[in-house]
């Protein structure tokens, strides 16, 4: 556990800024246990939370600097919190026919960011609004690899995520009504990801020259929400869904008899693969 307290900061002048101070609490937890040489479990739990920071530049309590003028409301303020929980498998040296090393996981991850704005009512149509987003991701994967005499190195495997999200706006009006409108992201929206991929690594000559080659599959849907168009309708909900193939293959040269570059070569494929599905998905 790490809890944090922030002062307000002091200008250049020993003058004090207000609100510009805020608290923070993270923690984790983790826990290994081994049940024999082949077989193992870890679980992790971690906690992140601030709470009370001012966005201090768009309230009334801002100091002016060279000519900029305070902003007109008076609170803005954000909490954040994420936790993070897995249990995972490994299975070490289990001499399998379809696997020498297995790890298994599956994870659970939160956010949320809610907001606070209070007006006078007059420069905002409102008196206060409770505003934010939250993110809920379940994910799994499963991993192996194995090592054969004459084929080299097999590394395969599959991960799957998915995102829910959600976002909302309250506020408080004037005359006492309450009004509730289009958060910051995208309402009742979801993200899925899925992946298979596999690797191998087969040497060429005397364990010098190695050539690295695999394959990826991504498909990926999106299903994204009502959300706000800032002409004042509404976009539409709308889904969207991607297939991805990608596939590589290079030759690795070892400069000396440690093999100072064979156990980056799996990453560092998987990288390029990563970068490579996130310009198709961006085009």
């Amino acid at each position: 556990s790490s809890p944090k307290w922030y002062n307000n900061t002091t200008d250049g002048h020993g003058y004090e800024q207000p609100h510009t101070g805020f608290n923070e609490l993270d923690g984790d937890f983790k826990l290994n246990y081994d049940i024999d040489q082949h077989h193992s479990f870890t679980t992790l739990f971690q906690h992140y939370g601030s709470h009370n920071a001012w966005r201090v530049h768009n309230t009334i309590f801002a100091t002016p600097y060279e000519n900029t003028e305070p902003g007109n409301l008076l609170r803005r303020s954000f909490d954040e919190d994420r936790e993070l929980g897995y249990v995972q498998y490994h299975g070490k040296d289990l001499g399998f026919s379809f696997a020498d090393n297995v790890d298994v996981s599956f994870s659970v991850q939160s956010f949320n960011e809610p907001q606070w704005r209070n007006s006078d009512g007059k420069v905002k149509s409102y008196i206060q609004s409770d505003r934010g987003m939250s993110d809920t991701t379940i994910g799994s994967f499963i991993k192996a690899n194995k090592y054969d005499d004459y084929w080299g190195l097999f590394e395969y495997g599959v991960e799957t995520y998915q995102d829910t999200i959600s976002a909302w706006n309250t506020e408080l009006l004037p005359k006492g009504q309450v009004e509730y409108t289009f958060g910051p992201v995208a309402n009742n929206s979801t993200y899925g990801y899925t992946s298979a991929y596999f690797q191998n690594t087969f040497s060429l000559i005397s364990d010098k020259l190695d050539l690295v080659s695999g394959g990826r599959y991504t498909y990926v849907n999106a299903h994204v929400g009502p959300s706000e168009n800032p002409g004042g309708s509404a976009y539409a909900p709308y889904n969207r869904s991607y297939n991805i193939p990608v596939g590589s293959g290079r030759l690795l040269w070892h400069i000396d008899d440690e093999k100072h570059r064979s156990e980056e070569h799996t990453s560092e494929l998987q990288s390029r693969l990563h970068l490579v599905c996130r310009l198709l998905l961006e085009k």
